[in-house]
């Protein structure tokens, strides 16, 4: 069922209960409820329409968490854009969500010298905002809830994916039941909500009553200091954050004071799960992704620390295979295809003309490798395809490649993902210049960096003659890491 307001429901439950906190102001349930309405009524006035696609990059705000349920409730399906992305990056994605507004701020760093559809600032929207009025009765009753979000896919270029929110809201319930966070707690914000990691975390709010607290930067010193001050009892890490923060943490104590710290987005090292086992922090694991509408695994407070290495168990409602390449169940400790069953996946996918494709199956494939235990615990081996997680995000070796050729000055470039010490895995993109005695490495650098968001940007590129190939013509990856002593 589609059309839950989530947020005209947490106001009926706790209207008094603080739902938004920063440094500077806060916002109960019924606070954020009242300006979501008259911003929604401020959108309609500006032309938004019902069923109507429009695209912003979130940013560490309250301002910009009330604009993404103003939208929802407005009846539109907000597009939520990567802050990492390149401007190209942007304006493709405009064009392939079919984006009518796009609204940024007026001094946003994303230059759209040719905007590909209509700009609306960020501040116009809320200039007077106090005065606009309240939202005609029953529209937040027709809700579509329809949210779509972009994440890399095994194609080489980011997929669309449609998320609705009752999904998402029953996710975040039983997310709630395995976590403990309730109306009571308060939730650092230290992910950004154009991922799902993040946007995970205001729909666990909604539905317990609990707080989020929206940090001025996700820096590992900012978010340090408000542990530390008692901001929030949760929050939500990838392994790299993890590990910076305990190096800060000189005491060893700050850490100590969360309630939870859910870690997710890339595998963790043996060094990091030891250093969470001598420090005692309340670390649970997990597993999920944008097409499972966050994590759908996760371990127990209560199991204090054992299983660590495990991304936990199915949550309430959800069920794991492992599968071989014939789809064939695999038994406990075989390595095999990842395949998720869920009553709570993604809606649909944003085809090439705009479309959304709705999902047919109650089951997703990953593209992730791993193994069950007798008990039911998920092991996570890594991706299938040529994908791999830099930092909590997903890089796909194909699509470097492209944007490499597309660089110019090159006629052919392979890429090899590396361990890396603090990303977790990067790229060493190899090319072979169209003419060694002319070939720019400055001029090409800058040239793809202006086309790659920085995470995907290669940490070494190297220039060769000439690149290995198989009998079958393929390029050959494991020469190339030989030849670079990889």
């Amino acid at each position: 069922m589609m059309g839950r307001d989530l947020l005209s429901a947490a106001k009926k439950n706790w209207p008094d209960n603080i739902f938004l906190k920063s440094s500077e102001k806060s916002l109960s349930f019924k606070e954020a409820d009242l300006f979501v309405s008259r911003l929604a009524e401020k959108l309609q006035s500006f032309g938004v329409t019902a069923g109507e696609r429009i695209a912003f990059i979130p940013g560490f705000s309250i301002e910009s968490v009330l604009l993404f349920f103003a939208l929802i409730r407005a009846e539109a399906v907000p597009v939520l854009l990567n802050s990492r992305s390149s401007s190209r990056q942007v304006n493709d994605y405009l064009v392939r969500s079919g984006a009518s507004v796009f609204i940024t701020a007026k001094k946003g760093r994303v230059d759209l010298s040719e905007p590909v559809c209509k700009l609306c600032y960020l501040e116009d929207l809320f200039d007077h905002l106090q005065n606009a009025a309240r939202l005609h009765a029953g529209s937040a009753a027709a809700n579509a809830g329809l949210l779509l979000l972009f994440t890399s896919g095994t194609a080489g270029k980011p997929k669309g994916v449609f998320l609705d929110l009752n999904s998402l809201g029953l996710l975040a319930e039983r997310s709630n039941k395995r976590s403990g966070f309730g109306e009571n707690d308060c939730w650092i914000l230290s992910l950004p909500f154009f991922h799902v990691g993040g946007l995970g975390i205001l729909i666990r709010a909604l539905v317990s009553g609990g707080a989020v607290f929206l940090p001025a930067s996700n820096s590992a010193e900012t978010l340090l200091s408000l542990i530390k001050a008692g901001a929030g009892n949760y929050i939500s890490l990838v392994p790299e954050m993890l590990k910076r923060l305990i190096v800060l943490d000189h005491e060893k104590t700050v850490l100590k004071n969360l309630k939870c710290i859910m870690l997710g987005g890339a595998a963790s090292d043996s060094g990091l799960l030891e250093q969470v086992l001598k420090n005692g922090l309340p670390v649970v694991t997990t597993y999920g992704m944008t097409e499972t509408g966050s994590h759908v695994t996760a371990l127990s407070l209560k199991e204090k620390g054992r299983h660590l290495e495990t991304a936990g168990t199915p949550l309430e409602g959800i069920r794991i295979k492992i599968v071989d390449q014939e789809g064939c169940e695999l038994s406990a400790n075989q390595t095999g295809r990842i395949v998720v069953y869920a009553d709570t996946l993604y809606y649909g996918l944003l085809s090439d003309d705009g479309s959304v494709i709705k999902r047919k199956e109650d089951f997703y494939k990953t593209n992730d490798r791993g193994s069950l235990d007798p008990d039911g615990y998920l092991r996570v081996d890594g991706r299938i395809d040529r994908v791999y997680i830099s930092g909590g995000e997903n890089v796909s070796c194909e699509y470097i490649e492209k944007m490499a050729l597309e660089a110019g000055g090159i006629r052919e470039a392979a890429l090899i993902d590396v361990k890396d010490s603090k990303w977790g895995r990067s790229g060493v993109l190899f090319v072979v210049p169209d003419s060694a005695s002319s070939f720019n490495v400055e001029h090409f650098q800058s040239a793809l960096k202006a086309m790659l968001a920085s995470y995907q940007y290669p940490q070494r590129i190297i220039t060769i003659k000439t690149l290995p190939r198989t009998l079958a013509g393929k390029v050959d990856y494991e020469c190339l890491k030989e030849q670079a002593g990889l």
